[in-house]
Parts: C-alpha cells; structure tokens; sequence
C-alpha cells in the first residue's frame, strides 16, 4: 500500500477544506483508509493526529488574519471552523500565548511557531525518517569555542545563502585554530540575545550566527576570531539526517509540532547544529548531523 499516495490525497484534501467542516471520516474515504487506520499512519508519519495538524494550520492562518485584516476577531473564528469567539480565543491562547485581541494589537506574527502545509516533498521527508522524531534529552556541561559570525535574517539567509558562505570562509581557517579538542567536530551556533523574545522573531529579524569549534582554552586565538562560553544546559537534541536542502523542514517539524506539544519548555539560549565524522555532505544519503535544542 502507497502510503505516500494516500496521505498525499489526505492533505491535499485537508488544505483545500481548512475554512469548511471537516470530518476524519470524510478524510479516511479521501485517503483509502479507514479512520482508525489513518490516524494511525498519519501519526506515525508526521508526529501528530489529523485533528491536531488540522487545529494547528487553522491558528496559524487565522494569526494572519489577525496581524494582515482587519476581519473581526468573532468572522476570523468562524472562518476557521471554531464554534464561538470564546472557543477561538482558547485554543488561540493555548498555542501562541496571546489572546487573539492582544496578537492583534502587538501587529507583529510568530512565525517561529507558524505551522507549515504539508506536501509531497515534506511527507517523503517523513516517511524516509529524515529526522528523530522523539528527541535524545541530555545535559551538556560548559564548553568553549572559538571561530567566526556573522548577522543575518531568516530572509537574508533563504535569498542569500548568507550562513552557507560563511562556511566556505571558515573551515579553510580551522587549521589554523590551536588547541582543539576534537578535529572532526564543529558547530554552528545561533547566539542567544537576550533582548529578542521569541514573540517578536520574525522572517527578518536580525540574530548573529557562529561558525566555530570547541577548544580546551582560549590561549592563541587567531586574528579576527571570537570566543565565546556556552554554559551548561539542557537540551532536546535532534538527528537530521540527508541532504542540508532539507534542514528547514527538520527546523519546521522542531518548532510547529515538537516544540508545541512537548513536555519541555524552550529555554533561553545558544541553540546550535554539530557536524561530526557522521557528517557527510558528499554522500547525503548516508549523512547526519545533530541540533541542540535548549530546553528546561
């Protein structure tokens, strides 16, 4: 059975339906499934039920319209399919943190947590486990690091490939960095700033990145390097594994699936990516790195 066929139909029809009712019934016979056997599958596959994909892609269109229209907040809610204003503001509340009104009057929308559409190229990506869905949970103690940043946007980076050209200046000048502690490992840093709350990270934010290497002490530091103490901390660490072309999507499922229904709470802090000797770009198929994930 083409699982990828039958989800593909499923979501197909599930995106062209968020502003109708929609029944798991309806969405099972759509799939050639039955109900029971759907939600299983899709499950499986994406890390959550229909309904809560369902649910989440409604609150995601429906911040939009908040921030983009200026429908009342009551035609938004029903727009999308919830049965009162109260109920919207509930389930909008429990997801963003903010009422409807309050995300309203802010104007700026959390894109960080925004739940993106599936497709045909993102459900391949699930059903090949490209990712870990069930992050490792580990606490990492202080190390230190030593290499380059540079300050870019989510934007900047997609348009101009900003950080992936950093690497190309950087890792010719890791030879020259003394006191290593191990040469087949280095990270890619996203530095934490305390000043830019999540509630106001956007698609052009601006934030520093940092491409480095951990050391035993800072003596000898190359010209032109930075340093920098990553305290210890604990994470939810992920395996992306393929191609880097898909390390977005690994990102997307981190943050608007992970991240919403976790146990843990983000924490403040580097968030960063380890390349090791697993890390292998010329073969992608059998290349994985890890993201690091500060949680508490």
């Amino acid at each position: 059975m083409s699982y990828q066929k039958n989800l593909n139909k499923a979501v197909k029809y599930i995106e062209d339906k968020l502003c109708e009712p929609l029944s798991l019934d309806k969405i099972a016979d759509i799939a050639c499934l039955s109900p029971y056997h759907l939600l299983r599958v899709f499950k499986a596959v994406t890390g959550e039920t229909p309904g809560e994909y369902i649910r989440i892609r409604r609150l995601t269109l429906a911040s939009k319209d908040l921030v983009c229209s200026n429908d009342r907040i009551i035609d938004i809610a029903l727009k999308y399919q919830f049965s009162s204003q109260e109920a919207f503001t509930r389930s909008f509340r429990n997801y963003f943190d903010f009422t409807p009104a309050k995300y309203r009057v802010r104007g700026k929308d959390l894109v960080m947590m925004h739940k993106k559409a599936l497709n045909e190229e993102k459900i391949s990506y699930f059903l090949n486990k490209l990712i870990t869905m069930k992050p490792k949970i580990i606490t990492k103690d202080e190390f230190k690091i030593v290499g380059i940043k540079c300050k870019t946007t989510l934007k900047d980076n997609e348009e101009n490939k900003t950080i992936p050209k950093m690497w190309q200046e950087f890792i010719p000048r890791m030879k020259e960095i003394e006191n290593r502690t191990d040469h087949y490992v280095s990270y890619g840093v996203c530095l934490n700033n305390e000043e830019i709350d999540v509630e106001d990270f956007e698609s052009d934010t601006e934030y520093e990145y940092m491409c480095a290497v951990e050391v035993e002490n800072f003596d000898d530091i190359p010209e032109d390097m930075l340093t920098r103490t990553i305290p210890k901390q604990k994470y939810a660490v992920f395996t992306h594994r393929g191609s880097l072309s898909n390390l977005s999507k690994t990102y997307d499922y981190i943050y608007g699936t992970w991240a919403s229904k976790s146990e843990y709470q983000l924490a403040g802090g580097d968030d960063f990516e380890l390349y090791d000797d697993r890390f292998t770009p010329q073969f992608p198929q059998k290349s994985e790195m890890d993201i690091y994930v500060p949680i508490k």
